[in-house]
């Protein structure tokens, strides 16, 4: 599926899907990996996302494609319809087929695939094709077929390792009873194991214990809302969160969220891949054993608590400074969507509504700008608020000419032209609608 991004979306339109969505793996379903099998799958991150890319097989066809990596999903292969129809991953009566996953150095074979969320997919590919190297995200990795493997996370290198476990018998194979620290800083403890998820064992900064899931499908460490809130501290600083001698928040800045998962120590949160970047953690099942081992100089990121603060605030005007102050910041995209969200439910005043359409549209890529700007009006179309989806017309046009997607700044003209239309403008609604016959059927 290596494409040009203007024909990327288009290709995937033309594979004819299969509804069919397969039951989850039973745990006894599969072997262990054999002995000494495994290797390396070559991950980035991409949008905060780990992703890896690799061919997918059957005996009809061959596929090369982009795949989440997400080991607290709780399926084994999702793929998207179409592209599970181009490998013909069922039968014409709906019976599935394996499936192989070919990696640089070794290969694992699926008995069948699930569908997944693929309009979150199609987005994805949407807005990455060109970071995927054009080609389209189309399914995800998750805990079915990770959890059959000794896992090795080493995100800040770009990889994450897959070994076959060994059995070992004896006081050696016994798990850790408690937590220590090897000579090379590496920290070792016994893992828990709750309904297939990782949990790491963690204490706050009085020493209370907790624990801390693991998991790679979003890029911020989350911490329990609930928990953050009870400390007195909304916005997620709640100091000190150590795993033996390792302070993970002096790494990241916990994100703020409900966690609904429970554990007998009580819920700390989820590790994010921003953490993973910056520790290198090994998750072996069969031992129970944990190992973590910072691989980078703690370096907090002070613009994303800023954000989380004025997010806890629920502040629009400090979100507003938030922009200011951290230009091109990673997370300036969603507080300008924040914001937007903001300025709507207080009914503000149109030219601080439309301030942050401007900024949604000066924190988007720049190539992406436009293609943006057409989802917003599209968003906003459905919901009635026809002078936000003008504004963001305005502005979409303004970039139109060098957007990713040709089509995207012919397709704002006409939503624009429709909605000037229905208002009455109809010389500035002609103008547009023109300009939209000139490239769309």
């Amino acid at each position: 599926m290596h494409m040009q991004p203007r024909h990327l979306l288009a290709s995937l339109t033309l594979l004819v899907g299969v509804a069919v969505s397969a039951p989850a793996l039973a745990q006894d379903e599969e072997p262990l990996p054999a002995p000494g099998s495994g290797g390396t799958l070559p991950v980035r991150v991409v949008d905060g996302r780990l992703i890896v890319t690799c061919d997918l097989s059957t005996p009809a066809n061959r596929l090369h494609a982009n795949l989440f990596v997400e080991i607290e999903g709780r399926h084994g292969l999702q793929l998207h319809n179409r592209a599970a129809a181009s490998l013909r991953a069922e039968s014409a009566d709906g019976t599935p087929r394996a499936i192989t996953l070919h990696f640089p150095d070794f290969t694992v074979q699926v008995p069948r695939r699930e569908l997944g969320d693929e309009e979150l997919f199609e987005e994805f590919t949407k807005y990455h094709s060109a970071e995927m190297g054009e080609n389209a995200l189309v399914g995800s990795i998750g805990v079915e077929v990770l959890r059959r493997w000794k896992v090795t996370l080493d995100v800040g290198n770009g990889a994450v390792r897959l070994d076959a476990p060994i059995e070992v018998s004896g006081p050696e194979g016994a798990p850790p009873t408690s937590v220590f620290v090897e000579p090379d800083g590496t920290v070792v403890a016994p893992l828990t194991l709750i309904d297939d998820m990782v949990w790491l064992p963690v204490r706050w900064a009085n020493g209370d214990p907790g624990g801390l899931m693991l998991g790679t499908s979003v890029y911020d460490t989350r911490i329990d809302a609930r928990a953050a809130s009870g400390r007195g501290r909304p916005a997620g600083d709640v100091g000190p969160i150590r795993i033996g001698g390792v302070d993970l928040h002096r790494f990241v800045a916990f994100r703020p969220e409900p966690v609904v998962q429970v554990h007998p120590d009580g819920v700390v949160g989820i590790t994010g891949v921003n953490l993973l970047e910056d520790v290198e953690l090994s998750v072996d099942r069969t031992r129970r054993e944990l190992r973590l081992r910072p691989t980078r100089e703690p370096d907090f990121p002070e613009d994303d608590l800023v954000f989380f603060r004025a997010r806890a605030d629920e502040d629009p005007e400090a979100i507003v400074a938030f922009l200011e102050a951290y230009e091109g910041a990673r997370l300036a995209r969603e507080g300008a969507r924040l914001l937007l969200d903001y300025r709507r439910s207080d009914a503000a005043p149109m030219d601080e509504v439309q301030a942050a359409v401007q900024w949604m549209y000066d924190t988007m890529v720049g190539d992406l700008r436009t293609t943006r700007m057409l989802d917003l009006m599209n968003e906003m179309a459905d919901a009635g608020e026809d002078d936000v989806d003008i504004a963001a017309g305005k502005l979409g046009i303004e970039a139109g000419r060098d957007d990713r997607y040709p089509n995207a700044v012919h397709s704002v003209h006409g939503r624009l032209g429709r909605t000037l239309r229905d208002q009455g403008s109809g010389d500035d609604a002609w103008r547009h609608l023109l300009s939209a016959a000139f490239g769309l059927p």
